[in-house]
């Protein structure tokens, strides 16, 4: 069972309850919206009225429940759910509650309910923490793309727009606690990075999972609205590989994701295509156009994202930014100054609320540091780590012999019963094993370990019900889910230039040889694209130039943030494979162009991110940049080479990622390809690509095997194309 298949799965249980109850009304005594709180030190769901008050969703069901005798309904336990269930269960319940507190007089005055707060009086988070995905449109309003020409020329290129309008592009945001911020919170300007640029966008937050929806069905997929603010760096890469664009470093700093305040539902938008929004610095109006200069609606981005991956509840499709931003010609005779630290930002969207944030420098502290706490005991035997489909639950075991599965949990009861060692709760997933084992967990699991192999606990005849074969359980991806995946690019002298000839290729690579440049990461979705070994590749109906790349992943062990190459080893878990799965068939003509590269059709499908099957813990892998790595398909050698190739080494990259946004416990870097990837012309004479039923084999060595087929995509529609209005 793949990642996606758990996702549908548990939706299952979402179902509304039918206890008996009044009838839910269907109309509801005023609009609200939504949002996460800080109160009493959590998080915590609320419904905001008026712009004035957060009533906590949780205590007002329980109050509802007990002052009506309604229905018996679980309230969601973060956005992501309740984006999940409102058109199941909860939309009418939300309506009651409005109801409710308004029809008790419970908002204000002496009549005011516990649960019922001033909005000032509690701290805004994100609303929601955090979104699998953010998806940001690029060059999307007329007014926007090439503003920092002249105003004649930049009304050219929209005229042409306007006639031809392409395809859409949409990039990967970085998310997590690293980048996604609430209202309020403060906006850091990267050291060193000076130019720092705003974007006001309007957010549509995806209500239930979607794949091949068209821009007619597209509306029934939106839970709501919110705001984002797309930050950006300007200063570029400082190299001009790679068409000199570099989305990561460009908009994935930390705190780059502002969003919020809110989220209102769908049905009080009624014309989201012809909203106002606007941004002010300082007081002084930088943004100011409405929704219907977009050149992809909100509608066709939904189509357009749903056809490379599964857009998945409580993600964020981000409509692109209007004209006005900080080189804009067009809007003012010069471009006005990049922001600085003090600066106020407000961005405003008509129906939903404001943005306030104030920028400040990025600290002169140190770079983080840490040492990880060292096993009292030795271990009787290497282990690997992976998570297991057992009993219809993913479950965390230990790996020994390459074929023995251990259920964690179950083992640690067992081990502390005889042992009496004092009690610790196993982690609960990988990436919490993660962030613990190097903080002392690592004992535990060494002890563990040692008494499965003193007690025969994995042999044959003495096997309790909880150790397993590899082969009776189905391996799942080892992280459900990494917050981030960084793939590295173009970073093996084997790789770069090898869709020219030999000599061609030989050439490129001594070039990088004198003179290795910058690091260049990209993202990779980090729910939908992971699956695990064994679980089928599907191949993109109509995009049939599939290429491999067997890549070693780095999996963070602790956050890491402007980590040097020397400390970069502390902060490591372990190693597993990626197979970074590439579609070569490029972007198609028209529309934004950034170099002709488009890293999510390229590398964001579903399924592209096969990854495990086990996690080697780090002390197990002697010299991580000298192990060999291979790829067959259908039996067939097609890459053959060692980590000793990479120009960036894994420290070097991890030095790079955690510069721009904190690695957090779970994340994975994949230090990039070898040489002999399909379109290589340098290997072999002609490029070859994957078709349906072919069988890719990915091995790196003290890691494992990674295996999978090739499926062709059934019954899905064909790459979306607006064209022309």
């Amino acid at each position: 069972m793949n990642r996606l298949s758990y996702l549908l799965g548990g939706i299952v249980f979402l179902m509304m309850a039918v206890l008996a109850g009044p009838a839910a009304s269907q109309d509801v005594a005023e609009p609200f919206k939504l949002g996460t709180f800080e109160i009493d030190g959590q998080p915590t769901l609320g419904l905001v009225l008026r712009d004035q008050f957060v009533v906590e969703l949780e205590a007002a069901n329980r109050d509802l429940q007990r002052a009506a005798r309604y229905a018996d309904i679980t309230m969601a336990k973060d956005m992501k759910e309740l984006a999940a269930r409102y058109q199941m269960d909860l939309k009418s319940r939300l309506y009651e509650i409005v109801n409710h507190v308004t029809g008790a007089n419970l908002l204000e005055g002496s009549g005011r309910a516990s649960y019922v707060h001033n909005v000032g009086d509690v701290r805004t988070l994100p609303p929601i923490m955090y979104p699998n995905k953010i998806l940001n449109a690029a060059g999307n309003y007329y007014g926007h793309i090439s503003e920092s020409l002249p105003p004649e020329e930049q009304r050219k290129i929209a005229e042409e727009r306007r006639r031809q309008r392409g395809t859409p592009y949409l990039f990967i945001k970085t998310t997590g606690a690293a980048a996604v911020i609430g209202n309020g919170d403060p906006i850091i300007m990267p050291k060193g990075r000076p130019d720092l640029d705003w974007e006001c966008e309007l957010g549509v937050v995806i209500g239930k999972p979607a794949k091949h929806v068209t821009a007619a069905q597209a509306k029934d997929y939106i839970f709501g609205y919110t705001i984002e603010l797309d930050m950006s760096s300007r200063g570029g890469r400082g190299d001009e590989r790679f068409g000199g664009s570099d989305w990561l470093m460009g908009k994935g700093h930390e705190t780059h994701a502002p969003l919020g305040p809110y989220i209102t539902p769908a049905e009080f938008m009624p014309d989201p295509m012809n909203i106002w929004q606007k941004l002010t610095v300082n007081g002084q109006v930088m943004q100011d156009a409405r929704t219907t200069d977009m050149i992809h609606n909100i509608y066709e981005l939904i189509e357009y994202g749903s056809w490379v991956l599964t857009l998945e509840p409580g993600d964020i499709v981000a409509g692109g930014s209007s004209a006005g931003t900080a080189a804009s010609l067009t809007v003012r005779d010069a471009p006005v100054p990049y922001l600085k630290p003090g600066d106020q930002i407000v961005a405003s969207i008509e129906g939903i609320g404001e943005l306030r944030h104030t920028v400040v420098p990025e600290t002169e502290s140190p770079p983080t540091s840490f040492t990880p706490t060292a096993p009292t005991v030795r271990v009787a035997e290497p282990f690997k780590f992976g998570t297991f489909d057992i009993d219809g639950e993913p479950t965390l075991g230990i790996v020994l012999r390459d074929q023995i599965v251990v259920e964690l949990d179950a083992a640690n009861a067992r081990f502390e019963r005889a042992a009496r060692p004092g009690s610790i709760t196993m982690p609960g997933d990988m990436k919490e094993l993660a962030a613990r084992y190097q903080l002392g967990l690592n004992n535990r699991i060494y002890q563990i370990v040692n008494y499965l192999v003193e007690e025969n606990l994995i042999e044959q005849g003495g096997r309790p019900s909880w150790v397993h074969q590899v082969g009776d359980v189905d391996t799942l991806a080892p992280i459900l889910y990494p917050t981030k995946i960084l793939n590295a690019a173009g970073n093996y002298y084997g790789h770069v230039g090898e869709t020219g000839t030999p000599e061609e290729q030989a050439a490129a690579a001594a070039e990088r040889r004198k003179d290795k440049g910058i690091a260049y990461l990209f993202h990779k979705p980090a729910t939908t694209a992971v699956i695990g070994d064994g679980d089928p590749i599907v191949m993109a109906k109509g995009r049939e130039q599939l290429d491999w790349e067997c890549e070693l992943g780095v999996v963070i062990g602790q956050p890491a943030r402007h980590v040097t190459a020397d400390e970069a080893a502390n902060y490591i878990f372990g190693y597993t494979i990626e197979l970074d799965m590439s579609d070569r068939g490029g972007r198609p003509e028209g529309g934004f162009s950034s170099g002709g590269s488009d890293w999510l059709i390229g590398k964001g499908h579903d399924t592209y991110a096969p990854l495990g099957p086990f996690i080697v813990p780090a002390e197990f892998i002697a010299n991580p940049m000298d192990v060999g790595q291979t790829l067959t398909v259908n039996g067939q050698t097609m890459q053959d080479s060692r980590t000793t190739d990479m120009i960036h080494n894994i420290y070097e990259l991890i030095e790079y990622g955690s510069a721009i946004v904190t690695l957090e416990p779970g994340d994975v870097i994949a230090g990039g390809s070898p040489a002999g990837t399909g379109m290589s012309r340098s290997v072999r004479p002609e490029q070859i690509w994957l078709k349906p039923g072919d069988r890719v084999v990915a091995t790196i060595e003290g890691v494992g095997t990674l295996t999978h087929t090739v499926e062709a995509e059934e019954e899905a529609a064909g790459m979306p194309t607006s064209g022309s209005r």
